[in-house]
Parts: C-alpha cells; structure tokens; sequence
C-alpha cells in the first residue's frame, strides 16, 4: 500500500516519443512502452526526477481541482502500471 513516504524510483532511463498523436514512455533497451493518457502524463512530468507519494500528491492537488483520495486512486493505478512494466520500483519506508 502507498503512503505518503513512499520514494518513486526510475529504473533506467527512459524517452518520451510521440506515437500517433500520443505520448509513449519508452525503453530503448527493453523495447517496453506505456502510453500516457490522461492525467498519467502530468504525473509523469512529476516523477521523472524522483519524489515522494506525498510530494507527487501535493503537486497534484495543486495543480488540478482533484481531491487527495480520487488524487491518490490515480496515482496508485499509474504506478501499479509503471511498476508492472519495469519502468520504476517504490522505496516503501
């Protein structure tokens, strides 16, 4: 379960490319990819230089008109995602 302290972690280094009009997530070396859609993009402009749940929450809610549970719903689906593709790890405190 995420909580505030938990520490988002890139795994390697990435590249955003645009595939048909959309951005994608891409790993050169793994030929992995996620397409950002919706709020998954904003969320990526956040993490990619690492932050915290609560930091990457924060932020969120600053920048949207979003509460902090449906704030935290999308968060937990995109990392889930991301992590099942290998894209990052979660540091849980």
């Amino acid at each position: 379960m995420l909580d505030t302290q938990t520490k988002i972690i890139l795994t390697g280094k990435f590249d955003l490319i645009d595939l048909a009009g959309e951005q994608a997530l891409f790993d050169f070396e793994t030929g992995s990819y996620y397409i950002l859609k919706g709020s998954a993009d904003a969320i990526w402009e956040h993490i990619r230089d690492g932050m915290s749940v609560g930091e990457l929450s924060a932020a969120l809610t600053a920048d949207f008109d979003i509460d902090i549970d449906t704030c935290m719903s999308a968060i937990s689906d995109f990392l889930s995602a991301l992590g099942e593709q290998h894209f990052i790890e979660l540091a849980y405190s």
